[in-house]
């Protein structure tokens, strides 16, 4: 399961994710990345920016999208960053809390990964192989119109192997 370091460091729950990411916050590459980042969504000002508008300055700065991504995210549920409920040629929209100027926005929802996992589902009922062909030839019977199938030679086996 996907979580943080002691420096606040995203992680996807592996043991070389989490190595990498600790790695990160020793040597202060964590932070300056997350600052990079929000500053350069601080100087697109009100106007904002999308993850596609942003690429080509985060990848000079040899910031991996994941990267990208991640502190974002980070940002955005420290607070540091605005998702604005608008969209720009179907991307959200990021600004810095100072310039989002009454609009709406939108609040911080962890993925799926950092969400505790679900109950699992109840045991499905075991069908036998038989069962399984006879509901099948209900379910298509509608489709056997052609000539060329036979849906009662479909029937007798299927009775056969309810018969073994």
């Amino acid at each position: 399961m996907s979580g943080y370091t002691a420096g606040g460091t995203g992680h996807g729950g592996s043991e070389p994710s989490k190595r990498r990411a600790e790695l990160r916050d020793s040597d202060g590459r964590s932070i300056t990345q997350k600052r990079w980042i929000i500053l350069n969504i601080d100087a697109a000002g009100t106007r904002g920016v999308t993850q596609d508008e942003a690429k080509p300055d985060y990848r000079r700065a040899a910031i991996q999208d994941s990267t990208y991504t991640g502190t974002r995210s980070t940002a955005h549920q420290e607070g540091r960053i605005v998702t604005l409920a608008e969209e720009r040629h179907g991307q959200t929209v990021y600004v810095t809390p100072r310039h989002v100027q009454g609009r709406k926005v939108v609040p911080f929802t962890p993925n799926q990964g950092s969400r505790r996992a679900a109950p699992a589902p109840p045991p499905r009922e075991v069908r036998s192989a038989a069962d399984r062909l006879d509901r099948y030839a209900d379910r298509v019977e509608p489709m056997f119109i052609r000539e060329d199938v036979n849906l009662a030679d479909l029937r007798t086996v299927t009775k056969w192997i309810k018969d073994q």
